[in-house]
């Protein structure tokens, strides 16, 4: 999925899928939150080939069934999917700062080696 602030920017290589939603029928975020789920990360890995690298082709994509409930449940299922990547967003972030300053407590306490 490609950030909402790289729309236009990014460049897809021959490595790479670009999808295009009708926005009347689905749900962007709800489509990555299935992507990202564990039913969604199984059917993906099992339309995947490949030793090292798994590759997805696009008629391996076409084949994927999606479930696609009404509008109203897929951006409710969007919403707490945001939500979700928030609070993950800010715990990866908090853990950041705790990792950096764990790794320069020595330092700060003025011990050198």
């Amino acid at each position: 999925m490609v950030p909402e602030s790289l729309s236009g920017k990014a460049v897809i290589d021959g490595s790479l899928i670009s999808l295009e939603l009708n926005p009347e029928k689905m749900n962007p975020d709800y489509l990555q939150a299935y992507f990202e789920s564990e039913n969604g990360t199984k059917a993906l890995n099992r339309l995947s080939v490949g030793m090292g690298i798994k590759t997805l082709s696009i008629s391996a994509l076409e084949r994927l069934d999606v479930p696609c409930p009404r509008m109203e449940e897929q951006k409710r299922i969007a919403e707490d999917y945001r939500a979700a990547c928030e609070v993950f967003n800010h715990v990866r972030e908090t853990l950041k700062e705790a990792e950096a300053r764990r790794r320069s407590v020595f330092e700060n306490h003025g011990a050198s080696s």
